[in-house]
């Protein structure tokens, strides 16, 4: 099911490939493959803890660092209680939203990379609405997808997406896994194309069983691509 929903929306999934690529790639092809994508060497968690004690050297430089990482946007959520959050560097969040008349398609993802590209993490929504002139500050969502053109929404969850076996790698809420779901917009800029909220959902890895809660989801100055059909 999930394959054939993706070959439908190629164009909107084009992060949810990154993330596939990830589960068959090696940690030193991840990186290669994210420099490419980027266009600017892919800094490992080690080397961004030197980097934030250079900049805590550099006090001339802060305000424009701070300034920068204002326009970021961030994705912050409890999985089971542990700490997700995507790091302030361009590219590990992402977000699109694709018009056709009132019916509109909003996704929302980021990479977690705290633990290295060997522990990435990975969350996705997406969202349908079919009434475009609602959608701002306030505008909700608690019910699952069931049809492409009507109102709902999905959740996905990846960890241990670098796994050295294919086979561990865990795909523990797809997009046809998710039971319950509540997404709610705090805040759109249609001018600048920023969007804030809040999200949870919960699933079930159909492989091993695992029961997972994706709670105390924040999105927060996520920039849009925006496509009129």
């Amino acid at each position: 099911m999930i394959n054939h929903i993706l070959s439908g929306f190629t164009g909107k999934f084009t992060w949810v490939f990154l993330v596939l690529l990830i589960l068959s790639c090696s940690k030193s092809e991840v990186e290669e493959h994210l420099e490419e994508v980027f266009g600017e060497e892919v800094i490992t968690s080690d080397e961004d803890e030197n980097l934030q004690d250079d900049d805590s050297d550099n006090d001339d430089s802060s305000d424009d660092n701070d300034s920068n990482s204002e326009n970021l946007g961030v994705i912050t959520a409890k999985v089971n209680g542990n700490d997700f959050h995507t790091p302030e560097m361009e590219g590990f969040r992402f977000g699109s939203l694709d018009r056709q008349d009132q019916l509109y398609y909003l996704a929302i993802g980021g990479f977690d990379i705290s633990g290295g590209f060997a522990d990435a993490k990975y969350i996705y929504i997406y969202l349908i609405g079919d009434d475009f002139d609602k959608l701002k500050a306030g505008k909700s969502w608690n019910s699952t997808i069931t049809d492409l053109t009507a109102e709902g929404a999905w959740g996905v969850y990846i960890e241990d997406a670098n796994s050295e076996n294919e086979d561990d790698a865990e795909v523990a809420i797809a997009l046809d896994d998710t039971q319950e779901i509540e997404v709610h917009i705090t805040a759109f800029d249609f001018e600048t194309q920023l969007i804030s909220g809040e999200f949870s959902f919960t699933g079930t890895d159909e492989d091993s069983n695992n029961n997972y809660q994706i709670t105390d989801g924040k999105f927060t100055n996520i920039s849009l691509k925006y496509q009129n059909n």
